[in-house]
């Protein structure tokens, strides 16, 4: 009985499943590797020793309230809309739903109602960040759709 249940997740039961832990490994080593070589991502205090240090490459800069309102959105969305499209009555699901949901709220939150913000954003680091919090927190999901029941 629990042979099955460590090879489903050993071996996730879909291809997207298996790409998206692919593409978050690879994602993740790139990403360090360049931080561990001073190739930080240009937000907040980070974003003008990089403009200094790499003055060839010409980005867009946001606000970083603008910036973070833009990052943690899309993750939101997520959790809300999968009460929408899962209402299943199962309570870990139920409970990993909230937890997505609650956190980004959070963030929301705190984004418009506390923090004080003074520093600017790159678009092309909202991009990458905004990306990664969108498609952890739907495969947190989806990838939960497949262990109800158990």
């Amino acid at each position: 009985m629990t042979i099955p249940v460590v090879l489903d997740i050993l071996f996730p039961p879909t291809l997207l499943l298996t790409g998206a832990s692919v593409l978050t490994l690879l994602s993740l080593a790139i990403l360090g590797v360049l931080e561990i070589r001073g190739i930080n991502m240009k937000y907040s205090k980070f974003v003008n020793a990089a403009a200094s240090s790499s003055s060839s490459s010409i980005s867009f800069i946001v606000p970083s309230r603008v910036g973070m309102l833009l990052l943690y959105t899309p993750a939101f969305l997520v959790g809300v809309a999968s009460f929408w499209l899962y209402p299943a009555d199962d309570s870990r699901f139920l409970f990993l739903k909230s937890a997505v949901t609650i956190h980004f709220f959070k963030r929301l939150f705190e984004v418009i109602f506390i923090h004080k913000y003074s520093g600017e954003m790159s678009l092309d680091t909202i991009i990458t960040i905004l990306v990664s919090y969108f498609f952890v927190s739907l495969s947190l999901i989806y990838t939960q759709t497949f262990n109800q029941g158990l």
